[in-house]
């Protein structure tokens, strides 16, 4: 049976001056999950937030985050295996 869906507030969103605050204001929206978009400028041309950004909200709140990675593989601008998706990585709590 599939589950039900599920409304996933972006960090792109935020206002990026007050992350805490805005993680925090999420969390009481009720969400359970907060997407965050990895972005590096060459797999896609936008730049967004990188690792030690994700690590930070990671430690900032108890949500679980919806991290969905549009970077390069290795030194690559395609997936590592024909057929192969870029995929959401979640970290659950």
């Amino acid at each position: 049976m599939p589950s039900e869906p599920m409304v996933v507030p972006s960090i792109l969103s935020a206002d990026f001056a007050c992350l805490r605050e805005q993680l925090e204001a999420i969390e009481r929206g009720g969400a359970g999950m907060v997407h965050v978009d990895v972005m590096d400028g060459h797999f896609v041309p936008n730049l967004t937030l990188g690792v030690p950004v994700v690590r930070s909200l990671s430690a900032a709140t108890r949500l679980a985050l919806d991290v969905h990675p549009a970077a390069k593989w290795r030194g690559e601008s395609r997936p590592p295996a024909p057929g192969r998706e870029w995929r959401s990585i979640r970290i659950l709590r």
